[in-house]
């Protein structure tokens, strides 16, 4: 598991999901939560390394994460075809303790509905397996240029004793590109034949105010396996914000692994102000405000409170410029 989220306190939130692929009464997992709460980090960075690692059930595990979704077919044969090699996942630099797993926050919190799709169309998703292609299948893209061709491939996972997890992420942005229910049905009746095959599993990531969107799978496919509900509790895993706590720990494990240390005042104090009112320490607040720290040297309870405490801090104006461009 990589250290980031190990130490960004989704490590549970890790375990627990592999938990539920290795279920047989879970075929699918709708992972969801407000901007900011870490989705993408969590997949990308805690359960597609995870799984790469792992067995489940004496099954070979090949975690297959999608994230464009303008040819989503295309992709995801190339992305299956890829995955075959079975490489390891590449190492990145890890980023400094405050400010790994922000870069979704930051990226979400900072569009809105209108320049969204442009924002989109700007980022370039960067193959995760930078490694020479499968051998080619008839019919180009190693033969699994149709969700004909995939499903049967797809089919063989019961002799090669192994067991792909498609992992649909952000799967918001799957709405702004398929705009009608013309192009929303194919991948629908898809993802039924999916959930209908032994060795598939699904999980669909996405932002908690799109949930409502999943309704209309319920009336262009029907998937027997979920009893056509696919927002039934059992089927969802919400990311939420920590609890004071676990913002506490994380805190904790952040700076012990690091040379920047805090004053055990400070840390006490400033869970206290990021909690407010609500209780719970939004993610995204605590990486600001944490980054924001370690860039002005503030380890002591009372240059904290020099410095102008929580509310000065989060909405300074080099804090966000601080933090590093999104790395995907």
């Amino acid at each position: 598991m990589a250290l980031e989220i190990t130490a960004s306190g989704r490590g549970r939130d890790v375990e627990r999901l592999i938990g539920r692929i290795a279920r047989d009464d879970c075929k699918l997992t709708v992972i969801h939560g407000q901007s900011g709460v870490g989705k993408s980090s969590i997949v990308n960075g805690g359960l597609v390394p995870a799984l790469r690692q792992k067995m489940v059930k004496a099954l070979d595990v090949l975690p297959i994460p999608l994230r464009v979704y303008t040819n989503w077919v295309e992709e995801l044969g190339r992305l299956l075809v890829e995955g075959e090699t079975s490489l390891p996942t590449p190492f990145y630099p890890p980023l400094p303790p405050f400010e790994r797993g922000v870069e979704e926050g930051r990226k979400e919190e900072g569009r809105n509905e209108q320049d969204r799709n442009e924002q989109d169309r700007n980022e370039q998703v960067i193959n995760p397996l930078n490694t020479p292609p499968f051998p080619a299948r008839e019919g180009g893209l190693g033969g699994l240029g149709s969700t004909t061709a995939i499903l049967a491939e797809l089919r063989q996972n019961e002799q090669r004793h192994r067991l792909v997890v498609l992992i649909f992420d952000q799967f918001e942005e799957f709405f702004f590109v398929c705009q009608d229910t013309a192009a929303r049905k194919p991948f629908f009746e898809f993802l039924s034949d999916c959930l209908n095959l032994p060795d598939v599993k699904v999980i669909l990531s996405l932002r908690e105010d799109y949930l409502h969107y999943l309704l209309e799978c319920e009336r262009l496919a029907r998937i027997d396996v979920i009893n056509n509900d696919i927002l039934n509790k059992s089927n969802r895993y919400e990311l939420g914000d920590f609890a004071p706590e676990d913002a506490q720990a994380i805190i904790e494990q952040l700076t012990a692994r690091s040379q920047f240390h805090l004053e055990s005042e400070l840390v006490e104090q400033l869970v206290q102000d990021l909690a407010g009112d609500t209780g719970k320490v939004r993610p995204i607040e605590l990486q600001i405000v944490g980054a924001q720290l370690q860039a002005e040297g503030i380890t002591t309870l009372t240059e904290y409170r020099q410095g102008g405490t929580k509310d000065y801090l989060a909405t300074h104006p080099q804090a966000r410029e601080r933090l590093p461009v999104c790395r995907e």
